[in-house]
């Protein structure tokens, strides 16, 4: 598992993930898109990714062993951007639709113990 996520980062990096995307510390998703998806995201006057996309855990209030996992994206263009936010390789997904120079925070999930987790990103046009 360390290895895949290792291998996922150096490909995020290679790939010019941080345009895309932005990784908390301690999280391996979102994924990079593969070759042919680069050419599928809206782009800013730059060239730049308009949406940067973070996911982290938060604990529960009540009960510290319960964490969220929330998506959190940034817009950072003149047009309402949407996408759909999945954990890896599942259809467990929710929509997203971050409005003009905005950004947007959502829910993918709760879970018991589990601080980690993995998600891929699809904007939609």
């Amino acid at each position: 598992m360390v290895r895949v996520g290792l291998i996922m980062i150096v490909l995020l990096t290679a790939l010019g993930g941080s345009a895309l995307a932005q990784i908390a510390p301690g999280m391996i998703g979102p994924f990079p898109p593969m070759q042919d998806d680069l050419a599928h995201h809206h782009r800013g006057p730059t060239g730049s990714a308009c949406v940067a996309i973070r996911g982290y855990a938060k604990p529960e209030t009540i009960n510290k062993d319960i964490y969220q996992h929330l998506i959190k994206a940034t817009n950072s263009c003149g047009q309402a951007i949407k996408f759909q936010v999945c954990y890896y390789k599942t259809e467990h997904c929710i929509d997203m639709n971050v409005p003009a120079w905005e950004q947007k925070e959502s829910v993918l999930g709760i879970f018991p113990a589990s601080k980690r987790f993995q998600f891929e990103v699809k904007e939609q046009f």
